[in-house]
């Protein structure tokens, strides 16, 4: 979750099976107001897996973070929106042996 479009909503974050990433647009906390696939709308390989969303360089917007099912590597989105501003491997991009990310419950 998070407020991709800036009304002060939190919005909601899908990742479909074949990678695809899509925004559920919220009003009132529960009322969706549109749907949209984010700008790319794939991580480019199903194995990268979105695994947080939260704000990563402090631009007061939501990033997306993801971890590689194969390798474990960990990545990035800046976003600005639904739209992708650059990526990057975190560093180190490996947290090493079979570890992996997992959001809060």
């Amino acid at each position: 979750m998070g407020d991709f479009n800036g009304d002060g909503n939190q919005d909601i974050i899908l990742q479909h099976a074949d990678g695809n990433i899509a925004v559920w647009f919220l009003t009132g906390g529960s009322n969706l107001l549109m749907a949209s696939l984010t700008d790319p709308s794939s991580p480019g390989s199903a194995d990268w897996r979105l695994v947080g969303v939260t704000d990563l360089n402090g631009d007061g917007k939501p990033d997306l973070l993801f971890q590689n099912s194969v390798d474990g590597k960990v990545a990035v989105w800046f976003m600005n929106g639904s739209r992708l501003v650059t990526s990057s491997l975190l560093s180190p991009s490996q947290p090493g042996g079979t570890w992996r990310m997992m959001a809060p419950r």
